[in-house]
């Protein structure tokens, strides 16, 4: 039920909780509660995934982030859906994890936003803060004709705004789109390019140590009960 409902909704901190507590005393004592002194591994480990030393058991709160990345990957790839055209505003996390985890190869320039979208060779835009946010839903192909991209910049003409700007136009000088060609999302973390819930979750530890050896240790010869409490 948790996962189903984190599918479209942001399980509160204390259902999260009240799901671990349960979790936690099925695991170590088989019953509804468990005191402190009970559980073996501490939560950071216990929801790690086993190449990292944990249990494998899902992180719910990261795991609600990785399952709900995919109506970002939809709303920017199926563009025939007609509830992708739906105002909607992504949670601040799942934002910034669908930025760093999508780059753009651009065709057209019809779906692509220019501000926003990692699409030059160096990543996104989007640190050009002299832009509005209004502006900022502007496609490539919209800012690109007649230089309109220009005209969005309404913030003080200070040193490294204009820095910005003279650097971004040397960079657009050398991006020219493909009619008939539309522009194509790629998701960084799979070999195809297309979104996976498994390893958008998994996704979220890299830059985590890794447990040397996790692999043997699991697949050793041995009941499982000693394997998981090893």
């Amino acid at each position: 039920m948790p996962v189903h409902i984190s599918i479209t909704c942001y399980l509160s901190a204390w259902a999260i909780a009240e799901v671990d507590k349960r979790r936690r005393a099925f695991l170590w004592t088989g019953s509804q509660s468990a005191a402190g002194g009970k559980c073996k591994i501490a939560g950071p480990i216990f929801y790690s995934p086993k190449d990292h030393g944990g249990l494998g058991i899902p992180d719910l709160k990261l795991l609600g982030f990785a399952l709900r990345l995919r109506w970002e990957w939809l709303r920017h790839t199926d563009t025939s859906s007609a509830w992708a055209l739906l105002p909607s505003r992504a949670e601040k996390n799942i934002d910034a994890m669908f930025r760093a985890s999508v780059s753009v190869r651009l065709g057209d320039g019809a779906w692509a936003r220019f501000w926003t979208d990692s699409r030059l060779s160096d990543g996104p835009i989007s640190s050009f803060q002299a832009v509005g946010k209004r502006r900022r839903n502007r496609t490539v192909k919209q800012a690109l004709a007649h230089q309109s991209w220009v005209r969005d910049i309404s913030g003080a003409p200070t040193a490294p705004v204009l820095c910005d700007y003279v650097l971004l136009w040397e960079k657009l000088e050398r991006v020219h789109l493909q009619p008939m060609v539309s522009d194509r999302f790629v998701w960084k973390w799979t070999g195809d390019g297309n979104y996976s819930a498994s390893l958008a979750y998994r996704s979220f530890f890299i830059g985590r140590t890794l447990l040397v050896g996790a692999e043997h240790l699991w697949h050793a010869h041995a009941l499982p009960k000693v394997k998981f409490f090893f």
